[in-house]
């Protein structure tokens, strides 16, 4: 995965503090990422129990209207609050962005689908 040397970056950047809270709704990506962050730094990739789905999520017509729509939200208020947000294109990481304290994560996010985008190591990513 793309994101594997990012994380890694970030997470020895941190030291013991540092945590990556993923946020998808893809059952297979989670399961990768989860067993990646077992091997590779235990307990410092992080999760929600939320609901998943190979299709997207959102449009599915199985699951409870109302647990996908807290998932999302929750999801979106907790992304506000990282200090640095390695996104796609998506409504949930962009309204994260809008939620995050003082715009924060207006400087300090990288879509990968953002051909023009800064430099990672322009916007605050750590350098190593």
């Amino acid at each position: 995965s793309k994101y594997y040397p990012l994380f890694t970056k970030w997470l020895r950047a941190h030291g013991g503090r540092g945590r990556v809270f993923v946020a998808t709704d893809d059952p297979g990506w989670m399961s990768e990422i989860a067993d990646w962050g077992a091997k590779n730094f235990p307990g410092k990739i992080v999760w929600r129990n939320a609901t998943r789905s190979t299709k997207n999520a959102f449009l599915s017509n199985s699951g409870d209207p109302y647990v996908k729509a807290v998932d999302v939200i929750v999801d979106v208020l907790l992304l506000s609050r990282a200090d640095f947000l390695l996104k796609s294109t998506t409504n949930v990481a962009e309204m994260a962005i809008y939620f995050s304290p003082n715009g924060a994560l207006v400087n300090h996010s990288y879509d990968f689908e953002i051909k023009d985008h800064p430099k990672l190591a322009d916007i605050g990513f750590p350098r190593l």
